[in-house]
């Protein structure tokens, strides 16, 4: 199955098949992998760790470095290779070039009961993602419906 990670799930455990294909020559990435015959797997949560402590030496703060860790292998489990551990390298030379933000909060542009608009501040969009879920929902449990809106118009930290 060339150029695409699988999942493969059983009762306790997770892995992510990488097809080094899925590697080969993309721009930016950061790695130069070769095909080989036997795609290696490997077991999420250990995938997870991995990620995790890369932002977190990148300067992330770890809630944040958590859950962007936790999506990106998410996004590999469910097939979705795109939103996977592929943007890994390209979070960190986000952060390396001051173009992600790794600390913060973000800023609220527009505050109604039932439909918030945050400016993301560059901070990382799967963490972002997850707030603006986790306040809708909460909003949404006393409203009956709540949307939250996010963007990262902000000019990059220097």
């Amino acid at each position: 199955m060339s150029g695409r990670r699988r999942a493969v799930h059983s009762a306790n455990d997770r892995f992510v098949t990488v097809d080094a294909a899925d590697w080969h020559g993309r721009s930016g990435s950061g790695l130069d992998y070769t095909p080989c015959a036997m795609a290696p797997r490997y077991a999420a949560d250990a995938l997870t760790r991995f990620a995790g402590d890369a932002l977190r030496r990148m300067g992330m703060e770890p809630a944040k470095a958590d859950a962007v860790a936790d999506v990106l292998v998410e996004g590999d489990l469910l097939g979705h290779t795109t939103h996977g551990l592929l943007l890994l390298p390209m979070y960190l030379a986000e952060i390396e070039k001051k173009q992600m933000a790794v600390a913060g909060e973000p800023k609220v542009l527009a505050d109604r009961p039932a439909a918030v608009t945050w400016d993301g501040q560059r901070l990382p969009g799967p963490w972002l993602t997850l707030e603006a879920i986790r306040l809708a929902c909460e909003r949404a449990r006393t409203l009956g419906t709540c949307t939250a809106a996010t963007t990262s118009a902000a000019s990059p930290r220097t």
